[in-house]
Parts: structure tokens; sequence; C-alpha cells
């Protein structure tokens, strides 16, 4: 299970009891939230899923949030507070930040529920009451917002400059699914350092091992991407069997070392769009 680390909870002054005060004895709780998307028990996922379905709600994260009482060096699960609601905010994992409308469902003993969520778009969490510790969901609903492909230059375009290698990276890590903006990439190459704006673009192609630089060490950000390189990165992106082809369709890539890659993104009519864009302007 994967541990659920930036969280804060208030409210726990409520879970000391008049004993407790009484006998002078330190007193900690621990609250747990960990990611049970793998290993959620199956009654439970049952009751999360349809309450979500019937809401038309998609399911971003499965949760597992465990409230420990610790006294004397003794450790007792609070399954429940009762009338005394503790306030959770939890930080939305990275992987479905970008979405809408979230919601908390709360399932316990055979009973799912949402519970009233707090969004703070600013900082990305979630804040919620519960008196029940055991199975959560993180829902949603609407598609992802994503960011715009292509940004320009201070309210310019730049129609006729050219492409250079890491804008051309910027724009192929945009427009996948799994390249999350917030998170931190690490590239491998020692002209791209972690403080360059196309740092988690060019470290997100890197480790897709779709790129390998100009060298082993060295990527050229700032060169202009050529036509044969634009024509390897979309193939590979894509994952386009490269074949050998006897009779080539320009006349001038025969014996080019891209001819390959070339072939392939004239032969892949899903890459056409984009080949067009780059190759026949």
């Amino acid at each position: 299970m994967e541990a659920i680390t930036e969280t804060e909870i208030k409210g726990l002054g409520l879970l000391v009891t008049p004993s407790d005060i009484s006998s002078n004895t330190p007193i900690k709780f621990d609250l747990q939230v960990q990611s049970i998307d793998d290993s959620i028990k199956v009654p439970a996922k049952v009751k999360i899923d349809k309450l979500a379905e019937n809401n038309h709600e998609q399911i971003g994260k499965y949760l597992d949030i465990t409230l420990n009482k610790n006294t004397n060096n003794k450790k007792v699960v609070v399954e429940n507070t009762f009338n005394n609601y503790i306030t959770i905010t939890i930080k939305i994992p990275v992987e479905i930040i970008g979405y809408g409308e979230y919601k908390i469902i709360r399932e316990h003993k055979g009973k799912a529920e949402y519970l009233p969520t707090k969004y703070d778009q600013n900082l990305n969490t979630l804040t919620f009451k519960t008196n029940k510790f055991s199975e959560y969901a993180i829902t949603y609903s609407g598609s992802k917002a994503y960011k715009p492909y292509i940004t320009g230059y201070n309210g310019t375009f730049q129609p006729d400059g050219k492409l250079t290698r890491a804008q051309a990276m910027a724009m192929f890590s945009r427009i996948s699914e799994d390249f999350i903006e917030e998170k931190d990439y690490k590239s491998n190459f020692t002209d791209v350092n972690e403080g360059s704006w196309a740092n988690d673009y060019i470290a997100y192609m890197e480790g897709k091992g779709i790129i390998n630089g100009k060298s082993r060490d060295i990527f050229d950000q700032t060169g202009y991407i050529t036509r044969a390189e634009f024509a390897k990165v979309l193939s590979l992106y894509r994952g386009i069997p490269l074949k050998e082809v006897e009779k080539q369709t320009f006349n001038d890539t025969q014996e080019h070392w891209a001819s390959k890659y070339i072939e392939a993104c004239v032969l892949e009519k899903t890459s056409q769009w984009i080949w067009r864009w780059h190759i026949q302007t």
C-alpha cells in the first residue's frame, strides 16, 4: 500500500477521555492514509463503485484511513468516534490532479455515503469531517482539464520561427495521457538541469525511451529539431512498427539514417495528421 503522506487532522482533543487526563499518561494519535487501489476489500469496493456510478462519477483513488490511539505503548485502533467529528485534509494524489468536482465516499460496515468535501484548487487538497475509519474513495466528475499544447511567446506565436528540440518534447509530453504537469521528472542529460523550463518534458520523453540525445550526455535542447529527428520521435512515440521498405516514398531518403522512421510515419495513418502538419508545410 502506498502512503498518502501529506495529511492534516484536527479535532483529536475531543478523543481524550477523563480517564486519560487523570492517569497523566502521554497520548499520541496516529492517522494513516494509504492507497489501496489493488487491495481494497471486494464488498467495500462494490458499495463504493455503485454509489459513484449512480452519480455519474469516476473513482480516482481508493483509500484506507486508519486512526490509532497510543497510550502507555499500547495501540488501539479507533473505528468510531461517534459524535466527535475529526477534520481531515489530504493532498490529492498527483495522478488525479486536474479533474473537477472532487468528492469523498466513505464505506463503513456495509454502508457507502458521500461526505461533505471542500476542494482547495490552489493547494490541491480535500478537507472533510468524519467519525468513522475504514475504506474511502476520492471521486471526480468531468474530463481532465489539460493545459494548452502550445503556449507561444508572451502573447505571440512566431509562425515563421523554427521548432527547437525542447519545444517538440513539450508538445509530445502535453498530449500524453500519463504525463503529469505537477510531477518532478529527472533527466540524465548533463545539459538539462532542473531549473530549465523544459526539464520535465525532456526527462519524461527520455524516461519513455523515445529520445537519446545528440550523445549519451547531451540533448541540445535549444537546437532546432530536423524533419528526420521529428519523424523518429513521432514513430517511437506512436509505437509504429518499423519495416524495411523496398521503394521509398521520397526520392531523397533512400540512404538516410532516418528512412525507416520517415516511412513508418507515412504509412501509419493515425500519425498522418501531425506528420502532414510538420513535413508538408
